[in-house]
Order: C-alpha cells, then structure tokens, then sequence
C-alpha cells in the first residue's frame, strides 16, 4: 500500500500536476493581492476627490457666507432708507393737506 503511495500518489502531489497545484495556490494568492493593491489605488484615488470636493464645497461655503453677510448688511441699509422715505412721503403729504386748507 505504502509503494502505491509513493509510485502514484507523490509523484502527483510533488510532480507535474503537484506543480500545477502549488502554482494554482500561489496564483491564487497573488490574483488575491494584486486586486487588493487595485483596490487600494481606486480608494486611494476617490479618498483624493472627496477631499478635493470637500475642501471646494467649504470654500465656495465660506463665500455664500461672506455674500450673505454683505446682503444683509446692504438690507438693512436699504430698509433703513425705504423707512426715512417714507416718512419723507409722510412729511410732504402733511405739508401738501396743510397748504390746500
């Protein structure tokens, strides 16, 4: 039995097709680590994107803000005024009633 062992079965094993065992196994590992590595320089990239994305979003953020805060600013400014016309409008149409008595 042992002598059917090592006349057939090792030389399998360790032999041509033993080879194209060990290389399957190898091959394997080395399909498995190359998609890995792909993997790794597509995250790589996106990661480098989404920042770049990120980091343009908060600066077109921080402009919106700083417009904003000048459209305010120029709001009041234009409220304040629509206020002093009015009482302008008020005053003339006082002295207008006033001058037909």
């Amino acid at each position: 039995m042992y002598q059917i062992i090592i006349d057939h079965i090792l030389p399998f094993l360790f032999g041509a097709g033993g080879s194209g065992l060990v290389y399957y196994f190898l091959d394997k590992n080395k399909r498995k680590t190359e998609a890995v590595e792909k993997l790794q320089v597509i995250y790589d990239e996106f990661i480098t994107d989404v920042k770049k994305q990120f980091d343009e979003l908060k600066t077109e953020k921080d402009l919106l803000k700083e417009q904003n805060k000048i459209l305010k600013q120029q709001n009041l400014e234009l409220k304040k005024q629509n206020q002093e016309l009015k009482e302008l409008v008020d005053i003339l149409k006082k002295n207008n009633k006033n001058s037909h008595l």
